[in-house]
């Protein structure tokens, strides 16, 4: 369902695991089709002109890339969390401890940032662009719960998350830097989580004293309530440092895009932010 809508909206750049997960025959054709340039390794990204791809959708060009980690099982390694995760592309901890580097079929996460933000250079009308992590999602909902029993225990897991938290940092670097050196004071760029899981975060704890880290995870393997931390540079970055709540992020995002100075007001119906000149209500009139 969610390829389908991809299919229907047409983004520029779809790069990202879970290959296996889809109909690939299926799903390929009708990306070929609309007018996408399919890979499916990262050599082929690696070796592609991605300022010169065909411009055959109806904003400029298309890159469907629908890759897969499947490195062989290897003393010392945890290659069966790809049965627990198909849609994951192969975890950092894996690829620095596989005794052959060549044999990894698919890019890393900061390969494909920068391949995203070089294909997606030349619109003229700018771009959206999201980059996600996917692992240390699903790493808090395994860690403590019945997956462990049949896998990594929880401190093996933490060390796959944080190495693939250090790549995600990697990827933040590779945004950053090209926005730096093009000069684009207009771009906002926000780093945040869209929840936290499993009780990895200890908002309550005395980080000095050392007792913010349990020997288990009692809140695995649930979505809580704790706060994400939210990071953000450019224009109207100062309305997403005090957010509060997703909806917050999602409100600078768009204030910071379409560059409304004034106050913007939620539309309960539509649970989006619009300003009042547009038809937006006051928070007066959206009170009982």
């Amino acid at each position: 369902a969610i390829l389908e809508e991809y299919n229907r909206t047409l983004p520029n750049v779809l790069l990202g695991g879970g290959r296996r997960d889809w109909d690939y025959r299926e799903a390929v054709e009708k990306a070929i089709f609309a007018g996408y340039t399919s890979i499916r390794t990262s050599a082929q990204l690696e070796s592609m002109d991605l300022a010169r791809l065909p411009r055959k959708l109806p904003t400029g060009p298309g890159l469907l890339g629908l890759f897969e980690g499947n490195l062989e099982p290897f003393e010392g390694g945890n290659t069966s969390w790809q049965f627990w995760c198909g849609d994951c592309l192969t975890l950092e901890r894996d690829r620095r401890l596989h005794p052959d580097p060549t044999a990894q079929p698919d890019p890393r996460l900061p390969d494909m940032t920068a391949a995203a933000l070089a294909t997606l250079e030349g619109l003229k009308d700018g771009f959206f662009l999201l980059v996600e992590n996917d692992t240390a999602d699903n790493i808090g909902h395994y860690a403590g719960d019945a997956f462990a029993g049949s896998g990594p225990n929880d401190a093996e897991l933490t060390a796959y998350m944080v190495e693939d938290l250090a790549a995600f940092d990697e990827a933040v670097g590779v945004v950053l830097d090209w926005v730096a050196a093009r000069g684009l004071d207009d771009t906002l760029v926000i780093v945040t989580g869209d929840k936290e899981t499993g009780g990895f975060a200890f908002p309550d704890g005395a980080y000095t004293a050392g007792d913010v880290v349990p020997g288990t995870f009692p809140d695995a393997p649930y979505n809580t309530t704790t706060p994400v931390p939210v990071y953000a540079l450019g224009p109207e970055s100062a309305r997403a440092l005090g957010a509060r709540h997703l909806k917050d992020v999602y409100f600078a995002m768009q204030v910071g895009y379409t560059n409304f100075a004034g106050p913007l007001f939620p539309d309960d119906f539509f649970d989006r932010f619009i300003p009042p000149d547009r038809g937006g209500v006051t928070p007066a009139e959206t009170t009982p």
